[in-house]
C-alpha cells in the first residue's frame, strides 16, 4: 500500500494499529507526515503506541525538584 492511501486511511479512521505499520513500512518519516495529517502530537502518539513513555523520568524531576513522594507516578 502506498503512503498515501495508509495516511488518508489513518486520518480517517485514527487507528493507531495502522500508524505502527507506517512506521514499521515507511519509517520515521512517514510517522511523522502520518502525524502531522492527522493532527496528532508526534510524543502523544508515541504514548499510544508504548514506543515512549515519559512517566519515570518526570517522577525523577518532581521528586528531585519538590523533595516530594507522589502517589501517582509509583
Amino acid at each position: 500500500m502506498f503512503l498515501r492511501d495508509m495516511i488518508s486511511q489513518f486520518v480517517k479512521t485514527s487507528d493507531f494499529g495502522l500508524l505502527r505499520d507506517i512506521l514499521k513500512q515507511h519509517g520515521r518519516r512517514g510517522f511523522n507526515l502520518a502525524c502531522r495529517a492527522a493532527g496528532i502530537r508526534r510524543g502523544e502518539a508515541h504514548r499510544r503506541l508504548r514506543l515512549y513513555n515519559d512517566n519515570g523520568p518526570i517522577h525523577e524531576v518532581a521528586k528531585a525538584a519538590c523533595g516530594l513522594k507522589t502517589t501517582n507516578w509509583g
